[in-house]
């Protein structure tokens, strides 16, 4: 063992409480920065003679401990497109290089404080754009996992949406009031243009057959004539039969071509307009109308949704004295202006409209690594990969090892000010002790020059 030894061996254990202490500094100073994660710090020993008859003192380096994967405190937040994850994953993000271009590398963070630019790209504080899954086709249930990118908010006014599908739910009274044998309700729907169009819909009594002896009643039980008129296109009338059996009793059994309005079977109405019956009418199946309507701008199908056959729901035939209407519902939508942005649990990003519209145009993934702490830091709380994190697994939240998104919330640092504290006690005391064995040490080469020289 030298004196010389002793030295270096101090100095390095100065070096390493710098290093130390500086971490300590850069956790504190950052113990309110939105999804900092604080970096802790390993001391690793560096032998130059250690064996069974001698030890020489080596050094010490300060290697730094990254917590990537420690999650900080999720507090909620007025935006409403901030993002926290709770659990495994983060969200892939890149910078961007202009307005409208983004860097090739590829970043990741837990900084979720996400918000629309000027530009309509989703931005967190830090300035890294956010990536997701980009819709495909209008069903905003289908995404592209190979195409991930930059989601960008359009706000253009959405374009009209024709009516395709319009149910209906209602109750017929099984027995009306004597001297009413027929009701209308009118449906509204849109054409191609986003004009608002009326379907009224007119339920008739059918008459009892002509017979001798008369009927005993003026009007067949369980059947009406249903017409469907919308401007001066008429449909129908089609010929609704109610169940009378204890199971199927007040709901619809069979749709048919109305054999005509008055008379004897034998001289059947045909009906104005061809309407393909439900190919199925068993029960369960759907009781529905294919109508082929023409508001000027060319043919239009729309699905009229009576219920399901054999099922209390949609239209019913069941006591009372008038004919209520429960609710109705169609999928078309004039045009709309942008109203607002959202971010649902799934991740999906949905854009509103004052019409009531909606349009999901892309879905927030998480990305996983099998040693998130050997991410390489980054500015703005960024992330990269390295060789020792793995590769990045990008999955939807909640599936493959992910956590799930809270929306409308932001994750916070995850230093602990107190353990910060604590230990900056210990490197400080760390720090001086090794002043103390450089002091030591030169007061002894000072007393070996004073031996010789005396």
């Amino acid at each position: 063992m030298s004196l010389f030894g002793s030295l270096n061996a101090a100095v390095g254990g100065l070096n390493a409480q710098s290093v130390a202490l500086g971490s300590i500094s850069d956790n504190v100073a950052n113990s309110q920065t939105v999804g900092f994660k604080a970096t802790n710090t390993a001391f690793t020993n560096y032998l130059t003679e250690s064996d069974a008859q001698a030890h020489a003192p080596g050094a010490v380096v300060a290697r730094p401990q990254y917590t990537n994967s420690v999650q900080g405190a999720v507090t909620q937040v007025s935006n409403p497109t901030s993002l926290a994850v709770s659990g495994n994953g983060l969200f892939a993000v890149q910078r961007p290089t202009s307005d409208t271009t983004f860097s090739p590398q590829q970043y990741y963070t837990r900084v979720g404080d996400f918000a629309p630019n000027k530009a309509g790209f989703l931005v967190n504080s830090t300035g890294y754009t956010l990536d997701g899954w980009p819709a495909v086709g209008t069903s905003g249930t289908q995404f592209d996992p190979n195409a991930i990118g930059p989601i960008q908010i359009s706000k253009a006014p959405s374009a009209p949406v024709p009516t395709t599908d319009t149910s209906i739910a209602a109750n017929l009274p099984s027995t009306p009031p004597a001297g009413t044998t027929s009701y209308t309700s009118t449906v509204q729907i849109h054409d191609a243009g986003g004009n608002a169009q009326n379907l009224k819909l007119t339920w008739d009594q059918v008459p009892s057959p002509a017979s001798t002896p008369p009927a005993t009643t003026p009007f067949t039980p369980n059947q009406w004539n249903l017409t469907v008129t919308s401007g001066t296109v008429t449909t129908g009338p089609m010929l609704v039969t109610f169940g009378t059996t204890p199971g199927t009793a007040g709901t619809i059994s069979s749709i048919t071509p109305s054999p005509g309005t008055a008379g004897p079977p034998s001289t059947p109405a045909t009906p104005a307009g061809v309407v393909p019956v439900p190919a199925a009418q068993a029960n369960g199946n759907p009781a529905s109308l294919a109508l082929s309507l023409d508001f000027g701008l060319g043919n239009q199908p729309v699905n009229l949704n009576l219920g399901q056959f054999g099922k209390p729901n949609g239209v019913t035939q069941f006591s009372g004295s008038d004919y209520q209407v429960s609710s109705q519902t169609q999928n078309g939508a004039s045009q709309g202006n942008y109203s607002s942005v959202t971010i649902q649990p799934t991740g999906n990003v949905v854009i509103n409209y004052d019409n009531g519209h909606t349009t999901t145009v892309a879905r927030i993934p998480l990305v996983n690594f099998n040693n998130p702490d050997a991410l390489q830091q980054q500015d703005g709380q960024a992330l990269t990969a390295t060789l020792d994190s793995g590769s990045p697994n990008v999955a939807a939240a909640g599936t493959g090892g992910t956590g799930k998104l809270i929306v409308g919330a932001q994750e916070g640092s995850n230093v602990d000010i107190a353990s910060q504290f604590t230990q900056m006690i210990v490197a400080q005391r760390a720090y001086t002790a090794n002043t103390k064995v450089v002091a030591t040490a030169n007061q002894l080469l000072q007393d070996t020059l004073n031996m010789v020289q005396g």
